[in-house]
């Protein structure tokens, strides 16, 4: 049809849009269409219901909004015919000669701000950046990967700035609406979104649909009708049904589940048979068919909390240079870090296996009496452990300090019948080679798992204060955190230990994920911390 865009929806896409539940909760896997169907139109759809109103886009991070987030949402605001700079402008206002109102309340400067053409704008918020949030008033709200955000901080920070002009839309159902997307929740931290499924009236939602249904019917007649008679009781009709259903619609919950195989008319065989073959049973489960899997909170770092020890420390001084548009095209390096010192070297240690190649980086910050893990990274087969230096390099080869402290055990320096050269040899070679001058530091054996245990247990708990406090970059550990989140507990001859089991290739555990990462942070945080350990009179036997 002429002047029109024929736009795919699935399923549950279409259900959404159906409903319009004043509060909408998005669990869907993978591929699923999340930001550029939901998202898209649920924001879209505010704009214009509340002209001259404001909302709010909000991430964990800033700079995943303008990473991930904004992008997307961008793509499926195209697909509905929005242009960037004809109908909105990101991070300004309008050109004053096209004389577009503003919102009621706008802020002096659009930095953290997206200005519709109607007036209509939309806040760019995150829980690491504060100021993005102060003196915020909003009308509406999108969360996105919301089973990141710190639930508290998000009741007390930014939905109390969700008020204001009761008087012009407070009998809309979109008045003070919300949605939240994201996958599956695997963690604690995300079971807030789990828990909203007791607030979902199923006879509210069964109403909704039925009575939409019937308005589309309606619509539908009154388009076909030469008849103004008819079209006069039809309109009448319709616009009474509207009413009904945005009361319908004011308090109402609709909480949505849905896997990749829901969109699999708009994706093809094609991808699905790759996700199959290519994930874990565990990334299947819980990506693609969005199966609800938790932690193991009784694990070897049962006391790792996202909370307590995780942290976002991005230097935007940095990233607010490279402007909307260059930073999506920017590859993420250590000057995106706001945690670094940079007047110190990085320590770092390894684990070395034909499946995978990892490196975590640290530094002790003593003045804060805090161990930092700034990142973990790593290559897999068939790449090698000189592609995982270069990887490191790549990514640090901003540092105005050229200086490494790498930390290895006995595992690193046994030689095989391929090479003279251990792994410990190869990792100071590669990064020689790279620029970096390294310290050697040997720490012998192995620590004990159960040693390990104990030191993990009382660094997480705070319990002794001569340990310094454990805290872990969020943006740059999320391998780590799944693989320390799925290290289980067995009981070995001399105490607890550490189940690797996840190791083995027929695991169905991705190396990733598996107990590689979480080997090489211990190894690390023993090395920076051995000394303190050894003068712990009530600590176990070390080995």
């Amino acid at each position: 049809m002429e002047g029109y865009t024929k736009l795919h929806r699935n399923i549950p896409q279409l259900m959404v849009a159906l409903i319009k539940a004043n509060t909408t909760y998005v669990i869907w896997g993978r591929s699923t269409g999340k930001s550029q169907g939901p998202a898209a139109e649920f924001s879209s759809h505010n704009i214009f219901s509340m002209p001259r109103s404001n909302g709010f886009i909000l991430g964990t991070t800033y700079d995943q909004i303008l990473t991930r987030t904004l992008p997307s949402i961008k793509a499926g605001w195209e697909k509905l015919g929005f242009q960037e700079n004809r109908h909105y402008w990101i991070g300004k206002y309008a050109p004053e000669k096209l004389l577009r109102p503003k919102a009621f309340i706008h802020p002096e400067q659009p930095n953290h701000y997206i200005h519709w053409y109607n007036g209509s704008g939309i806040y760019l918020v995150s829980q690491d950046r504060p100021g993005t949030i102060n003196g915020v008033r909003t009308q509406w709200g999108l969360g996105d990967e919301a089973k990141l955000l710190n639930k508290q901080r998000l009741d007390e920070d930014l939905l109390m700035t969700m008020t204001g002009h009761f008087d012009l839309w407070g009998n809309k159902s979109e008045y003070l609406s919300k949605m939240w997307l994201s996958d599956m929740p695997n963690t604690t931290k995300g079971k807030w979104l789990l828990d909203a499924k007791k607030f979902v009236d199923e006879k509210e939602i069964e109403l909704i649909i039925w009575t939409q249904i019937e308005i589309i019917g309606l619509e539908q007649k009154f388009i076909e009708s030469n008849s103004d008679a008819v079209r006069g009781r039809l309109r009448k009709k319709i616009l009474s049904l509207y009413e009904t259903i945005n009361q319908l619609r004011i308090d109402s919950v609709y909480y949505s589940t849905a896997s990749t195989l829901d969109n699999i008319h708009a994706l093809g065989f094609a991808p699905i048979k790759q996700f199959k073959r290519e994930l874990s049973q565990l990334d299947w489960e819980l990506s693609v068919l969005n199966k609800q899997i938790m932690k193991i909170d009784q694990g070897f770092y049962g006391q790792l909390d996202e909370d307590i020890h995780g942290y976002a420390d991005t230097d935007y001084s940095f990233v607010d240079k490279l402007g909307y548009d260059n930073v999506q095209l920017n590859e993420r390096d250590c000057r995106w870090d706001a945690d670094i010192d940079k007047s110190k070297a990085l320590s770092i240690a390894c684990d070395y296996n034909n499946a995978i190649n990892c490196v975590a980086t640290g530094q002790r910050i003593d003045s804060q009496n805090t161990f930092k893990l700034l990142s973990s990274m790593h290559v897999l087969h068939p790449m090698l452990l000189r592609d995982c230096a270069a990887k490191w390099n790549n990514y640090y080869r901003f540092h105005p300090v050229k200086e490494v402290v790498y930390w290895h055990d006995n595992t690193a320096i046994s030689t095989n019948a391929a090479s003279d050269l251990s792994f410990a040899d190869m990792w100071r070679d590669e990064l020689t080679k790279l620029g970096w001058s390294v310290t050697m530091r040997y720490i012998g054996q192995a620590p004990s798992h159960p040693a390990r245990h104990q030191l993990w247990g009382m660094m997480l708990q705070g319990l002794d204060k001569r340990l310094p406090v454990f805290k872990y970059n969020l943006t740059n550990n999320k391998d780590w955190v799944i693989s320390a989140q799925q290290a289980g507990v067995i009981q070995g001859p001399k105490g607890l230990k550490k189940d690797k089991r996840s190791e083995q290739p027929k695991s169905g555990i991705p190396p990733e994920h598996a107990t590689h990462y979480s080997e090489a942070v211990d190894i690390l945080v023993w090395g920076e911390l051995k000394y303190l350990i050894e003068t712990l009179s009530e600590f176990i036997p070390l080995f």
